[in-house]
């Protein structure tokens, strides 16, 4: 699979319409392995948008 970077989703917000908040399959299958691909699609989608937000529950590095 070649690679464009140009093109390469930088966020997950980018591989879901935000429309019909689904996954934009055919984005995902160009960017991932069909391994990885079937295993991102198999993650639910709320059918409500939300703000992105950090989330972390392990220790703070040094």
């Amino acid at each position: 699979m070649e690679s464009n970077l140009a093109l390469t989703p930088s966020k997950v917000a980018e591989l879901i319409d935000s429309n019909t908040r689904k996954w934009r399959t055919e984005s995902i299958h160009n960017t991932f392995t069909e391994g990885d691909a079937e295993r991102i699609l198999c993650i639910p989608l709320s059918m409500n948008a939300h703000k992105d937000h950090i989330v972390w529950q392990g220790e703070a590095t040094r």
